[in-house]
């Protein structure tokens, strides 16, 4: 790439004037001239980011998804020599039994040769499912290193105080560095408290409790970074963690000098976060306790905190659960079920013993053979129920982001907020407005996020990958099709994929409905003409929100895009192709089977 730069620099400068040249020569220059002065952010505007949900960023993997996808194949391919590290990302009990599943399957493919009866798909099956799950995990943790962004306050203040003490060093440690570090300590510390006692004089002062809930376990680790540090202080407080050979001392002797006398700003000043999650502004809401109708302002963490509560108050239910475990048990008993079936004699069913039905299903007396059947039998229940189980886990999240959105639209309606036990306002104002886009961009992204995109992504490509075998089996030969037990397995696959997918679709499309009601803010408009008749001298106010009202319906309309169940459909290029192949793989087998030509790829979605 850097011979590809300096070529392009190269040929690059025959076409340039001089006029260019002085434009690149003031470019270089930069802004190292220009007189400078202290900013800060304006908390009282809003972005586009913040309608969009952009300023509630998670974390995101610093390698790209190809990069991971070969670190998780060869981190399971060798799992005994990546032993420490998986344990690291899940825990010691869980990595032995998957250790022991490992070795279970390197049995497996040495048994499989002096099996004769048994087939393909009983060892290749969990072979690729514990490939498969390995490298998804290795995504969804692939995070963790990028948690906090380098220099903030929150990569300082998540650390444990053991990891701020700064490690020991020789005799050339000199004792300013000790009594800096233990300032920095102490004044942090401080800061901590003053927040905390800051933080119980508001919940006090406005008389409802419900704060105490307000994040969930992503945002517990944020609560103690609500204080803002000089930078300087923070780059003091960040190489604590690396090694002692690194050369801090000097780091540190720079940012002293420059910096001699470090002060805390006031725990009412918005911090980084603060400017990001406005939670300094606040709503007159509408609470009931105890049938009692009450007054509260609340910010927008605080109504979050108690929609947060309110889902998780509600039980979810076991179906998708059950199927599960029910796909895995029809899974992991279908090669024993299909040779059964192949060497039963329906007339002389009565006749058989027990022992001769297991020997039909299994195979005559052999140790070898016995040993196979079970080892791939508990490989196959054992890693199908995980697989399953993740896409229960994306079901229910599925579930709890329609749950968040349910709320969020009974927030403006007195009689849904009152029976949901959650708060009422009315976007009668144009700062209850900003709130409520604010909270409409909090609550979509609240729970996880890219870990259930990177599950729901390995089920839709799987979906996608069984149903163009299955198709082109049936146009290779349809006559023959029933007659392979792993076309059988293929069938159960597709069809378990197949209905979880149509269920977080149906969620999905429901969330995103709900948060695309235009009628709440048509019925808030509504109810700002009401106001104006029975308030005359208030109309140049009110008409100021209902022209806002009809901008923020028209920005809401202009950047929400449908609901997608992955990534791949937002490029047309990509949805088109798998589209068309898939159809037209349909359409073939169609065709061939009932003699008429069909060609679903036109009709359109």
């Amino acid at each position: 790439m850097a011979r590809i730069a300096w070529y392009q620099e190269k040929i690059g400068a025959y076409d340039q004037q001089v006029w260019e040249k002085s434009l690149e020569q003031a470019d270089l220059n930069g802004l190292d001239s220009k007189p400078k002065k202290t900013g800060h952010i304006k908390s009282d505007l809003i972005d586009v980011d913040l309608v969009r949900g952009s300023t509630f960023s998670k974390a995101k993997p610093e390698s790209p998804w190809t990069a991971l996808t070969r670190k998780g194949l060869v981190r399971v391919l060798l799992f005994p020599f990546f032993f420490h590290w998986w344990i690291q990302v899940t825990s010691r009990s869980i990595s032995s039994c998957i250790l022991v599943l490992y070795f279970l399957q390197v049995a497996a493919v040495a048994l499989y040769l002096e099996v004769p009866g048994a087939c393909a798909s009983e060892v290749f099956g969990p072979m690729c499912l514990l490939l498969l799950l390995g490298t998804v995990h290795c995504q969804i943790v692939s995070t963790e290193s990028s948690r906090w962004p380098s220099g903030s306050p929150a990569a300082s203040c998540a650390t444990s105080p053991a990891r701020r003490r700064r490690p020991r060093k020789g005799r050339g440690l000199k004792k300013s560095e000790e009594t800096n570090d233990s300032a920095d300590t102490e004044q942090l510390d401080e800061s901590q408290r003053l927040y905390r006692s800051e933080e119980r004089r508001k919940k006090r002062k406005s008389g409802f409790g419900a704060s105490d809930e307000l994040s969930s376990e992503e945002e517990e680790g944020l609560q103690p970074v609500e204080v803002i540090l000089p930078i300087p202080h923070q780059e003091r407080l960040l190489p604590t963690t690396r090694p002692s050979s690194a050369p801090v001392s000097s780091v540190r002797k720079r940012n002293l000098k420059s910096n001699p006398k470090p002060t805390l700003r006031p725990q009412n000043q918005l911090s980084w976060l603060q400017a990001c999650h406005p939670s300094k502004d606040r709503v007159s809401a509408i609470i009931w306790e105890q049938g009692e109708c009450k007054k509260a302002d609340m910010s927008v963490l605080e109504i979050s905190g108690i929609i947060l509560t309110r889902v998780k108050l509600v039980e979810q239910g076991m179906g998708y659960l059950m199927l599960g475990g029910l796909m895995t048990a029809t899974l992991a008993l279908l090669p024993f079920v299909f040779r059964l079936a192949q060497r039963l004699d329906m007339s002389s069913l009565c006749s058989l013993s027990l022992a001769e039905v297991v020997e039909m299903a299994v195979g005559p007396p052999d140790v070898q053979a016995y040993a196979f059947f079970f080892i791939t039998t508990v490989q196959r229940v054992c890693l199908i129920g995980l697989f399953f189980f993740m896409m229960c886990v994306a079901e229910r999240t599925y579930k709890q982001r329609l749950l968040f959105a349910k709320y969020f639209s009974h927030l403006t309606s007195a009689r849904k907020a009152k029976k949901s036990e959650i708060p009422h306002f009315r976007l009668k104002k144009v700062q209850n407005i900003k709130m409520w886009l604010s909270l409409r961009s909090f609550l979509r992204r609240r729970g996880p996020q890219r870990s259930v995109d990177v599950i729901v992504s390995t089920i839709f490509l799987l979906a996608l990958s069984i149903s163009f075998i299955i198709c082109a089996q049936l146009l290779h030969s349809h006559e023959t099709f029933l007659e392979s037990m792993t076309n059988w397995e293929l069938l159960v696959w597709a069809s378990s994929l197949i209905l979880f997918l149509l269920r977080l679709a149906t969620l999905g499309s429901e969330t995103n409905c709900k948060y695309s009601n235009s009628s709440v803010l048509l019925t808030e408009q509504i109810n700002l003409y009401l106001k104006m008749e029975k308030k005359p001298n208030k109309k140049e106010e009110l008409n100021i929100v209902n022209n806002v009202l009809k901008l923020a319906t028209k920005l809401m309309k202009e950047l929400d895009t449908p609901f997608r169940l992955l990534g791949l459909t937002v490029n047309p290029l990509i949805y088109n192709i798998t589209r068309v192949v898939i159809l037209s793989a349909v359409s073939a087998v169609v065709s061939d089977l009932f003699g008429f030509n069909i060609r679903l790829w036109k009709i359109k979605s």
